[in-house]
């Protein structure tokens, strides 16, 4: 019997550096099916045809835009590419479903032609694109943006309600995502699954030492853009500095703030107590989190992190480090009581929580005992993989 074909798009990280496409992929394969995957390729990842673990990686060199207006051309070039990618894919074997994970909501577009060949389309919904337009202009509401924004704001609101329109099945990350189908574009219910991200079972640790509290070892690992609150988290550190705690700070990541915020942590005055290590492969990231006293989730609240599902946190509580963050509605749904929560998004609160913990030993074995427990739960196996699956079978 021929193993059914699917094909996965996606244009904002290489495979397999994508955790949760690869995630998806592999879960695929193991399952019986056939997957292509077509991502870009980055200095990190070079374009041409790949296989890794059995899945097939298509990796195609893309525009990096450095301005609004530039968007345009990565993601008319970036289609272009990906078309012709599945049409070579699709001439040498034919795919059933063709799964397409945003940003941008455009990649619709290209399951046109296939599914009129009966092909089916699966919309993994990664993020909210018009509340990242909000997070990125500092504005709380449509109401704040100016007449440029407003009208990218609705454009980005009719390509998600197309994208999810269009699809036979949309896979959402989180409630509050698949809340949003239903309201805001018009999903039907037996359309849509939450598939959130984990790590496997085996990425999970299953106990960890009592932190020495000697002297504070913090750890942000993560995207650095402007949304992600890293200069917050920065600000914090100058505070802490100015109390002569003994604190230090490792930052694990890049971004297109990567260079700014080295530059911040310099006029802060803490570039002795911060070191940014950019992107480092998974062993070296767990040795790091594993020798770290508290982790630290700084994104602000604003209407596209309080729906999110951060994959900081989930790094974190696998491994059973204790951490803080400003209290935002996904990472309560996320985190539960594995975390210490704190008013939104001063930099003098998350100071206040991060000595908070120093200061007690007891409320971080606490922290990290709980997370260790919470990670288990939405281990990929038990909590996403039946899910992605079930889906599956229903497309």
């Amino acid at each position: 019997m021929t193993k059914p074909h699917a094909v996965i798009v996606v244009e904002n990280l290489p495979v397999p550096r994508d955790h949760r496409v690869w995630l998806i992929a592999t879960t695929l394969k193991s399952n019986g099916y056939e997957v292509t995957v077509v991502s870009p390729s980055d200095d990190r990842a070079s374009a041409g045809v790949y296989r890794h673990d059995g899945v097939i990686m298509i990796r195609h060199k893309l525009y990096q835009a450095k301005s609004w207006l530039g968007y345009a051309r990565e993601y008319a070039e970036a289609l272009l590419k990906e078309r012709a990618i599945l049409k070579k894919v699709y001439a040498k074997k034919p795919f059933q479903t063709i799964h397409v994970c945003d940003p941008p909501d455009l990649l619709y577009l290209l399951a046109k032609p296939y599914k009129k060949k009966g092909a089916k389309l699966i919309f993994d919904h990664h993020d909210l694109s018009p509340e990242l337009i909000l997070a990125k202009r500092n504005a709380a509401s449509y109401e704040e943006l100016g007449f440029f924004f407003k009208i990218l704001y609705k454009l980005l609101l009719h390509f998600e309600r197309k994208s999810v329109q269009s699809a036979d099945l949309v896979l959402a990350t989180n409630a509050s995502y698949q809340s949003i189908e239903f309201s805001r574009d018009g999903l039907a219910r037996d359309k849509s699954f939450v598939v959130r991200s984990g790590l496997r079972r085996g990425e999970l640790i299953q106990n960890r030492e009592a932190a020495d509290s000697k002297d504070l070892k913090l750890v942000y690992i993560g995207v650095m853009a402007r949304q992600d609150g890293v200069d917050i988290l920065l600000k914090a550190l100058a505070l802490l500095k100015e109390k002569q705690t003994n604190v230090s700070l490792k930052l694990l990541g890049d971004g297109p703030e990567f260079e700014n915020l080295k530059a911040l942590s310099k006029k802060l005055g803490i570039e002795k107590e911060t070191e940014f290590l950019g992107f480092v492969q998974k062993t070296r990231a767990k040795e790091i989190l594993l020798k770290s006293d508290i982790g630290v989730t700084p994104d602000p609240k604003t209407p596209m992190n309080d729906n999110s599902t951060m994959l900081k946190t989930i790094d974190y509580m696998a491994a059973g480090l204790p951490q803080v963050m400003f209290d935002l509605k996904e990472h309560r749904a996320t985190c539960k009581d594995a975390a210490l929560y704190v008013e939104p998004s001063k930099p003098e609160a998350l100071a206040e929580g991060i000595l908070k913990l120093y200061n007690d030993q007891a409320l971080r074995e606490s922290l990290s005992q709980k997370s260790l427990a919470r990670s288990q739960e939405l281990a990929w196996e038990g909590d996403g993989e039946p899910r992605l699956l079930e889906a599956y079978s229903k497309a």
